[in-house]
């Protein structure tokens, strides 16, 4: 529209107005001469203004042009102009993305999940000291793809609960089941033969497999635990060709409530066919995410089955019919079977004797004994334990020490990488150990393990349990102390008994700058547990007032 007016406009000014007046004759006579002696060229230098005139065509054309940039003005403007003025996200050319469509599905059920998710996401904290060891085991997956990595769950919040069924849902998780009771508690059942090995015969098949520590592969202190299992498929038919399909395993880690399920096309990558009598064998590793409890000496149980088919006379391999997606005919079942950990990577409650209680009365040097991992079984916490647990809060700060923040520690004492401090009858030892396979000194990243024993030393057959756990840690060269506390000790409330003794071994990957010309220390920790004491019946807390138990101040040091 708006060219079209400007058309117009020009149109209206390029028109002569006739004059009667000998003058403007004489006038127009001389421009016209002028331009023609100037080659036909419009000269505009002191006279009037003389306007080009229009054609109809160009007319037109300025008024189609017109009319179709208003057009496009008009329908930008109902699209844009609520952007704007600020009615609306400018995402997606206006359209609201957080507009509610028909097709949404559990729509209350996705807006308490994602209600949940920000209360949690602006409470941070809980468990930030040990977050290795908040995941209580899996499988890690080796070349061969027989085993492969999931982490088991502590009980799932409902948005937990909805993200795991929406994996499930759409195929891209791995297919999980619940999980044996005995396994869950890591209290076996008697009359359950702890095996690592076994063989059973289905059809023409006997499957037989042996399982063994893998020490090479494993890192007790990071809580991985390597497993190498030889599986051993013999053709016991006399006249019947067989060819292996596809496998099905089932594992559970030891104190997991679920068993994660393996499967996939072959063996190894292969289907192999065997003649009668022939053996198919091989040996695969299973790494596994665990920690050792006190209760039981396993790892974790395995058990499955391998699929296959009978080919005919002549039949080299398996007609798409036979293979049926991999179910083949029929299964032969790899028999229950357990990954056991060697004697030294098992961990048992401690009673210390009369002659140990001497010996530490005369010596007072640290006492421990490494045992990376974690002990006791998880026991279930009484209400009033669980009601002391709850007053924790999340992970804070405070001002730190100022020895701390200025690098000049006193030398006049050589600072400690462990302690052992005895309050209200319960002993905390802690020591710590340097990393250097999991530290990047160019990108100041700085991991440690620090291992931790509790111990019931009551000389009153008095129970405790522990309940909570609170820790400060200060870096060098920074001004404040990171609090980190929550419920439990590595995701548990353990029972200990005069005597017995919880020890686990944790990680803290510090990112700091070290001050190596003033001290080989890069940060400082303590804290403290909070525990009841347990009436009679080792069940029912005396006071729902927690007592404490001091874990004395020891630092992180980098070797020299």
């Amino acid at each position: 529209m708006f060219a079209a007016t400007t058309s117009r406009m020009a149109r209206t000014l390029s028109r002569r107005v006739p004059s009667s007046s000998p003058s403007a004759t004489t006038t127009t006579m001389n421009n016209t001469a002028a331009v023609a002696r100037s080659g036909g060229a419009r000269r505009n230098m002191g006279g009037g203004a003389h306007w080009m005139e229009v054609s109809p065509h160009h007319t037109m054309a300025g008024e189609v042009c017109g009319f179709f940039t208003w057009i496009w003005v008009f329908y930008r403007a109902k699209h844009d102009l609520p952007v704007v003025l600020g009615l609306r996200h400018p995402w997606e050319h206006g359209e609201d993305p957080w507009a509610i469509h028909d097709h949404v599905d559990n729509l209350e059920e996705l807006q308490q999940n994602w209600e949940e998710f920000n209360e949690k996401a602006t409470r941070p904290g809980e468990d930030d000291d040990d977050d290795d060891d908040d995941d209580e085991g899996g499988l890690l997956l080796d070349e061969g793809g027989d085993i492969g990595e999931s982490f088991d769950e502590k009980p799932m919040s409902k948005a937990a609960q909805a993200r795991a069924e929406a994996m499930k849902n759409d195929g891209s998780g791995r297919p999980r089941l619940p999980g044996d009771a005995d396994v869950t508690k890591g209290e076996l059942d008697a009359d359950i033969e702890i095996n690592e090995a076994s063989s059973a015969t289905t059809g023409p098949l006997t499957v037989e497999v042996s399982s063994a520590y893998n020490t090479e592969n494993s890192d007790p202190p990071m809580r991985k635990h390597c497993f190498q299992y030889t599986v051993r498929i013999t053709n016991n038919s006399d006249t019947d060709t067989v060819q292996l399909l596809s496998r099905r395993f089932e594992i559970q880690t030891v104190g997991s409530s679920m068993k994660d399920v393996v499967q996939g096309e072959g063996v190894t990558g292969r289907q192999p066919v065997l003649q009668p009598g022939e053996v198919f064998e091989y040996t695969s590793t299973a790494p596994l995410s665990v920690r050792p409890i006190g209760t039981t000496e396993i790892a974790a149980r395995m058990s499955g089955e391998y699929r296959y088919c009978i080919l005919q006379d002549g039949q080299d391999k398996a007609t798409d019919e036979q293979i049926n997606k991999g179910q083949g005919e029929a299964g032969a079942e790899l028999s229950t079977f357990h990954f056991v950990f060697p004697e030294e990577q098992r961990v048992k409650p401690v009673r210390p004797s009369d002659d140990d209680d001497d010996e530490e009365e005369e010596d007072d040097s640290v006492k421990t004994t490494t045992v990376t991992s974690t002990a006791a079984a998880p026991a279930s916490a009484p209400p009033a334990a669980k009601d002391a647990a709850a007053t924790s809060s999340p992970a804070s700060s405070l001002p730190g020490e100022p020895d701390m923040t200025s690098g000049n520690i006193s030398t006049a004492t050589p600072p400690n990488d462990s302690s052992d401090t005895l309050t209200s009858d319960v002993r905390v030892v802690v020591t710590s150990t340097y990393r250097p396979e999991r530290s990047d000194a160019t990108l100041d990243k700085h991991c440690f393990a620090y291992n931790v024993r509790i111990t019931n030393e009551s000389p009153n057959d008095q129970s405790i349990q522990l309940v909570s756990r609170r820790f400060e840690i200060q870096t060098v060269g920074s001004s404040n102390k990171d609090v980190v506390q929550g419920p439990g000790v590595t995701g548990r409330q353990p029972v200990l008994k005069p005597g017995e003794s919880f020890e686990y071994t944790s990680t803290a990957p510090l990112s700091v700058r070290p001050m190596l010309d003033k001290t080989q220390v890069v940060a400082r920790m303590s804290g403290e547990y909070n525990f009841v004491l347990l009436g009679e019946d080792g069940k029912t807390p005396v006071s729902s007032t927690p007592l404490k138990a001091e874990l004395g101040s020891f630092h992180f040091i980098l070797p020299e």
